[in-house]
């Protein structure tokens, strides 16, 4: 939960930031103060969906829908247009759990705010989350796997990853200095292993970073998809114990060196830190 709340905050920093409107604008006298739209959501994920509000209401950003839109397809669809053309973000939580379909709304009420969201906002401005211990192969309906599959879903493990290289790679360094990334496997991504760790040094490829050591089976991977970018500059490599990790470290770091070390908990990567600790 903590990854998703922080992604929101980053990419409304980022819409904020942006030098174009996010989202089609109507005429009006009166000034409409930006705001998320929250989208509905299977019940399963309603607490979850609470808490996410009380996050952006805390930080004083307003949440649409301010209440529960009639369940007339016109009216509804109508109303959810309203709304959309008040927001910076669309913002929809998934989870394995179909969509209720109906008569008069054959794709039903949470699905359809989304194909809105897509006609009413520029695609920068859609936001849709799902866990990422969730197993897409898991899922049995097959309508609702292509859903997960779509582009604009983000199984945050990885976009956390995403935003600490982003963060790393924005920090200014004195001449000389280098911006060193230890990676851990990311181990909530299930079947998506292979693939996503391969995305990640696809990610890297066009990064201002002088070192990449990766430790553990999965994160080999991150070095394939980083292929031979800057094959002469950024030093690379893959260790199978932390203490042969913490010993590279120790020789390679001097004092003003950034150094990020990000994996998931059960990598322990703290004891990388412990070792150098110990050793001096």
């Amino acid at each position: 939960m903590n990854d998703l709340t922080y992604e929101l905050s980053e990419e409304l920093r980022r819409l904020q930031s942006s030098p174009q409107a996010a989202v089609e604008t109507i005429s009006t006298d009166e000034t409409v103060q930006p705001a998320v739209f929250l989208a509905e959501l299977t019940d399963d994920l309603y607490p979850m969906r609470e808490e996410v509000k009380r996050y952006l209401m805390q930080r004083d950003i307003s949440v649409l829908p301010e209440s529960y839109y009639p369940r007339d397809p016109e009216t509804f669809q109508e109303m959810v247009r309203q709304d959309l053309t008040r927001s910076q973000l669309f913002v929809q939580l998934l989870s394995a759990m179909p969509f209720k379909e109906f008569p008069d709304l054959p794709q039903g009420y949470v699905r359809c705010q989304f194909e809105l969201a897509c006609k009413v906002l520029e695609e920068e401005a859609l936001l849709q989350w799902r866990s990422p211990e969730l197993d897409l192969q898991t899922v049995g309906d097959p309508v609702q796997r292509d859903f997960l599959h779509s582009e604009f879903v983000y199984a945050v493990g990885l976009e956390s990853f995403k935003a600490a290289i982003d963060f790393i790679c924005d920090l200014p360094l004195n001449s000389g200095n280098k911006k060193v990334l230890v990676l851990g496997d990311m181990l909530e991504l299930g079947d998506q292993s292979e693939s996503e760790h391969r995305k990640m040094g696809e990610y890297l490829r066009n990064k201002e970073i002088d070192a990449v050591l990766c430790y553990g089976p999965f994160s080999i991977l991150i070095l394939e998809g980083l292929g031979n970018i800057h094959p002469g500059s950024m030093i690379r490599k893959n260790f199978n114990t932390y203490e042969n990790l913490a010993r590279a470290l120790r020789d390679l770091l001097q004092e003003g060196d950034v150094l990020l070390l990000k994996g998931s908990r059960g990598m322990q990567l703290e004891k990388v830190l412990e070792y150098l600790d110990r050793k001096g």
